[in-house]
């Protein structure tokens, strides 16, 4: 399809936008908010907790502020994607729902951020 601009979007259209910065996937959006609704919020779409994780390192010391970049700006846009430290091993985690999930992220690092990292073996994350 080709992309066509409009002026409203009624109720049941689908529609896209693009350049929004700081949002997030499930958040609600007012064009033009009435009075009492401007903080208005539709429930979002449970994600289940990430079930793959793997430890992420910046090739390079220089770009791992970059690399924190680029995770945040993965998870605004899936939020599926868990990013922590591992208090353990000091590790950076990146979590996903699957190898391929996490492969694609990787993947994306790459050619999107231009980052190269190194990743550790994957890891299922058991639930006792």
């Amino acid at each position: 399809g080709e992309a066509v601009e409009i002026q409203a979007a009624p109720a049941g259209t689908i529609c896209a936008a693009r350049g929004l910065k700081g949002v997030a996937t499930g958040d609600t959006l007012l064009l033009r908010p009435k009075e009492g609704l401007g903080a208005l919020r539709l429930p979002g779409v449970a994600v289940p907790p990430p079930v793959f994780f793997c430890a992420v390192e910046a090739e390079a010391a220089s770009q791992q502020p970059a690399l924190d970049a680029a995770l945040a700006a993965l998870r605004l846009e899936d939020p599926s994607v868990a990013v922590k430290n591992d208090a353990s091993t000091g590790q950076l985690m990146v979590g996903g729902m699957g190898e391929l999930h996490l492969e694609v992220l990787l993947q994306r690092l790459a050619s999107e951020w231009q980052l190269r990292v190194h990743a550790g073996e994957m890891r299922v994350a058991y639930r006792e």
